[in-house]
C-alpha cells in the first residue's frame, strides 16, 4: 500500500501531472512521459517523491508487480507470461523483483494466494 507523505507547509502545493494514474500502462519510465513541460525533470522527480515516497520508476514497478500478483491470483497463468504481460522483458528480472517485493517467487506466491482464497471462499 502506498502512503503519501504530507507536504511541508512552506512547499507550494502544485498538482502533479496525471502521470500517476497512467503509470502502469507506460512502456517507458513515468518521467519520460511527463505531461507538464513547464516542470523540469528534477522538479518532477522531487514532487513525485514527495507525494508517493517513491521515485517514478519505483512507483511504476510496484504497480506492475501488484498487477502481476492480481493476475497470478485470478488464475494459474504461466509466470513468464504474466511478467511479459505487465511489462517485463526478462522472466528472471520479473521473478527477482517480485520476490524482493512480496517475499516469495511468483509461482509459489500465486499458488499460496489461490489456496488461501479457495479456503476463504469455502468457509462462506
Amino acid at each position: 500500500m502506498l502512503i503519501a507523505r504530507q507536504a511541508e507547509p512552506t512547499q507550494a502545493r502544485r498538482p502533479l501531472p496525471n502521470i500517476i494514474v497512467a503509470a502502469s500502462n507506460l512502456p517507458t519510465p513515468p518521467s519520460a512521459a511527463m505531461a507538464e513541460p513547464a516542470l523540469s525533470l528534477t522538479s518532477f522527480h522531487r514532487h513525485f517523491l514527495g507525494v508517493t515516497s517513491l521515485s517514478p520508476l519505483q512507483f511504476q514497478k510496484q504497480i506492475r508487480l501488484h498487477e502481476a500478483r492480481s493476475r497470478l491470483l485470478s488464475s494459474s497463468h504461466d509466470v513468464a507470461a504474466v511478467g511479459f504481460a505487465v511489462g517485463y522483458d526478462s522472466p528472471s528480472q520479473f521473478s527477482r523483483e517480485y520476490r524482493r517485493l512480496f517475499g516469495a517467487p511468483p509461482g509459489q506466491d500465486g499458488e499460496r494466494l489461490r489456496r488461501s482464497k479457495e479456503l476463504s471462499d469455502a468457509a462462506y
